[in-house]
């Protein structure tokens, strides 16, 4: 039986009420303390509270990248049921979102060559934003349609919904719709830097280079500070009509971001150690019983007299001692080579004597009669 993750199953359980409070304080000073026409807090005690809070608790969830075991291999998948409603609501919030800096773009009243000639910073960064959250678009529909876990094209697209996040966050830095130091705008610059940073791990994933610590310690990071801001501002924009964020562009697409991220942990707590699909595991072993079965019914190959023998079929043979033992001078000693020579023939032994020799008949011994 597949182990789960009981530590981030752990760091999931304070997570949880960890965002609500948070949620729940800034809701209720947007609603008491907050001043739509200055965008500032005139009592800052309970967003203070909150802001702390969300502080520690998010170092404290960070740290599942440092205690975590790093060491176990997980199997992602992309088919998932638990990210695919998320994943469509992602993509429907950035078509939304790129028709909304379509519209601020042509809203500027400057073309092009206007915009190269007064150098207009935001006319660029618009018409940047509109191009790179289409490109993102790609990305998540393929998360949506692609099951395959390895994809370099996805990759390529999910390196686009990088560069449109961390572009949308240094956008806050040049808008002056806002205060620079305004708070709902710090909290929504942080939100969108870590959102980023959670999906620079998310596509190493589809490039087979996973690193599941800093992917879920981002990743926690990430959905705090995004439910923080999207869930406030959408709650104060639904009672009162009014966007406290950027835009309702923005805070749809918080949300779904949010939900997209919350869903990517929960995916990846249900994923066991060393998780392989069974239907790969029953095909992997049909082929090894089957090459089993073949490598024993077919006979061994007797080689024949013209093929030479293998290194494992040659006989060696090693030259042996020669025996200094008394024998047969006759006959000659097969470990010799030598041994196997003619005896010389002695003096009064007939070259035919030998015993080796044909015998012929031995002749009558009756005397001859010498008269005849």
């Amino acid at each position: 039986m597949q182990k789960k993750h009981s530590r981030l199953g752990s760091y999931i359980a304070i997570a949880i009420p960890l965002i609500l409070v948070t949620v729940i304080l800034r809701t209720v000073a947007l609603f008491i303390d907050f001043d739509i026409r200055t965008n500032y807090f005139d009592s800052k005690i309970i967003i203070n509270i909150a802001s702390v809070i969300l502080a520690l608790g998010g170092i404290f969830l960070f740290t599942y990248a440092f205690f975590s075991e790093s060491k176990k291999p997980l199997v992602a998948t992309f088919a998932s049921p638990i990210t695919f409603v998320p994943t469509l609501v992602t993509v429907v919030a950035l078509i939304y979102f790129a028709i909304g800096m379509i519209t601020k773009t042509s809203s500027l009243g400057i073309t092009f060559a206007e915009a190269i000639a007064t150098k207009s910073i935001m006319y660029f960064m618009y018409a940047a934003l509109s191009l790179l959250s289409l490109l993102a678009t790609g990305y998540f529909l393929m998360n949506a349609l692609v099951e395959k876990r390895a994809s370099e094209n996805r990759a390529g697209l999910g390196l686009a919904a990088v560069l449109f996040l961390a572009l949308y966050s240094a956008h806050f830095f040049f808008n002056t719709e806002l205060q620079l130091n305004a708070p709902n705008k710090v909290v929504d610059q942080i939100a969108y830097l870590f959102a980023a940073l959670f999906f620079l791990y998310e596509i190493r994933i589809s490039l087979g280079r996973e690193c599941w610590n800093l992917y879920i310690g981002f990743g926690f990071i990430s959905a705090s500070l995004l439910a923080y801001s999207a869930f406030p501002s959408l709650i104060y924009y639904l009672v009162k009509g009014e966007s406290v964020s950027a835009s309702i562009f923005e805070t749809a697409l918080t949300l779904s971001l949010f939900l997209f991220v919350a869903a990517r942990i929960a995916l990846t707590a249900s994923l066991g150690e060393d998780k392989v699909s069974d239907t790969v595991t029953l095909i992997k072993e049909a082929f090894e019983k089957r090459n089993a079965a073949l490598s024993e019914s077919e006979p061994t190959p007797e080689p024949s007299a013209d093929e030479p023998l293998a290194d494992a079929d040659r006989k060696v043979e090693f030259p042996t001692k020669p025996d200094t033992s008394p024998s047969d001078p006759t006959e000659p000693d097969e470990g010799n080579p030598s041994d196997g020579a003619t005896e010389p023939i002695r003096s009064d032994e007939a070259p035919g004597d030998s015993e080796d020799a044909p015998k012929e008949p031995a002749p009558d011994t009756q005397p001859l009669d010498t008269a005849e």
